[in-house]
């Protein structure tokens, strides 16, 4: 039986949904507002290596920030 690549570079294509962006930062905002917290660093888009959006927030004495 051959054997068939089915991952290969270059299959998908990277792009940005917008109205799933902005719903997504809305929902953040919303909830860390919610529980007594604040956004504290603006969104950073996907970039080469992440394919997620990349925010920090403060939440009571806690700081997180999803860097890499």
């Amino acid at each position: 039986m051959p054997h068939i690549d089915l991952l290969r570079a270059g299959v998908t294509m990277p792009c940005r949904d917008s109205a799933a962006r902005a719903t997504w930062l809305a929902s953040v905002h919303e909830s860390i507002r919610g529980a007594g917290g604040a956004v504290t660093t603006s969104v950073e888009e996907p970039t080469v290596g992440r394919n997620y959006y990349r925010i920090g927030v403060r939440l009571g004495d806690l700081l997180f920030n999803w860097f890499d």
